[in-house]
C-alpha cells in the first residue's frame, strides 16, 4: 500500500513564535516527526507549510515540501480544511495518509509502525484511525492519525 506521511506546519504560531523550527535537543522540533516517519519506512514524507523557513528545514531533514496558501494558515483554520484542500494535490494520491503533528517530538517509529499495522489489519471495518488515550496531561506524544484519503 502506498503511504504518505503528511506533516502540517503552520508558521504563524502566536504562543511560541517559530515553534516548528525551534531547537529541542539540538534539532528543530519538526525534524523529530520527519525522522520518525522516515525511520518507520514511510517512502514519502510531505511537510505542508506556509513558511519558507519551515520548508528549508523540512528539505534538510529529507521531506518533500508542499506550500500551503496563506488562507489555510490562519489561527482559526481547522485541520479538516487543510486536509480537504491539500490532500487532493498529492500526486499520485496515496492509499493511506498518515497525519503527524510536528509538535509531538517524542513519537517514535514504533508508534507509527504499530498504528499503520493496526489500521491495515482493520481496513474492512474502518476508514480512519485516531490514537486516543487517557493521559494525565493534555498532551499525547504518540498521537498518530491514519486514514484513507477517499474515506473507504
Amino acid at each position: 500500500m502506498s503511504i504518505v506521511a503528511f506533516i502540517p506546519a503552520r508558521s504563524g504560531s502566536k504562543s511560541i513564535p517559530k515553534k516548528n523550527i525551534k531547537l529541542l535537543g539540538g534539532k528543530p522540533l519538526i525534524a523529530y516527526s520527519i525522522e520518525s516517519a522516515i525511520q518507520s519506512g514511510i517512502q514519502r514524507v510531505i511537510v505542508n507549510t506556509d513558511g519558507e523557513e519551515i520548508a528549508k528545514v523540512a528539505r534538510e531533514y529529507g521531506a518533500e515540501v508542499m506550500m500551503r496558501p496563506a488562507g489555510l494558515a490562519q489561527d482559526k483554520t481547522s485541520m479538516f480544511e487543510v486536509l480537504k484542500s491539500e490532500i487532493p494535490k498529492i500526486d499520485p494520491l496515496p492509499e493511506i495518509i498518515l497525519l503527524l503533528q510536528p509538535t509531538s517530538p517524542f513519537r517514535k517509529k514504533i508508534h507509527i509502525q504499530t498504528a499503520i499495522s493496526y489500521f491495515c489489519k482493520s481496513l474492512d471495518k474502518y476508514d480512519s484511525l485516531v490514537a486516543a488515550e487517557r493521559v494525565p496531561e493534555k498532551y499525547n506524544p504518540a498521537q498518530v492519525i491514519v486514514a484513507t484519503p477517499t474515506g473507504h
